[in-house]
């Protein structure tokens, strides 16, 4: 999937890519590893609150790989190490699905550069699909939520 990817503001040394398709497989472990739904929320709560767990992460698995393979992700990485994402953003057009960072690399500002970087090539209008109390911060301090 080809799209903008603005560099403009990055401090040196570091680059946002698209992912390649040798990413591909990291960040779906990374993201379906990583989120845990907000069970009291309306979205996740409602709709999933009378599955087991392991049931709610398989079906939720499924979900990430067919997001990984339909949505546009950029990844951050340091250029003498360009194929090791420090942190990454999935989206689409109008809405942020999720962001992650590395745990190595979190409050740098790795996400809000990512999501800024997002911003700068669409207009998001829709709510993210995947939502963590990090992420509603985030979100907040960029005047996005």
């Amino acid at each position: 999937k080809i799209h903008p990817v603005v560099q403009k503001e990055l401090p040196v040394g570091l680059v946002i890519r698209p992912a390649e398709n040798e990413d591909l497989k990291e960040i779906a472990r990374q993201w379906a590893s990583s989120f845990e739904p907000a069970w009291g929320s309306i979205t996740i709560g409602s709709l999933f609150r009378h599955l087991a767990p392991h049931l709610w992460r398989r079906a939720h698995r499924a979900l990430v790989e067919e997001l990984v393979r339909e949505c546009l992700i950029n990844v951050l990485v340091l250029e003498e190490e360009p194929s090791v994402p420090l942190a990454w953003v999935a989206f689409d057009p109008v809405r942020l699905h999720y962001v992650y960072t590395l745990d190595k690399a979190r409050r740098q500002g790795l996400a809000t550069r990512l999501v800024t970087n997002v911003r700068e090539g669409y207009t998001l209008t829709e709510a993210p699909t995947h939502m963590t109390a990090g992420g509603s911060a985030l979100l907040r301090a960029l005047e996005i939520a």
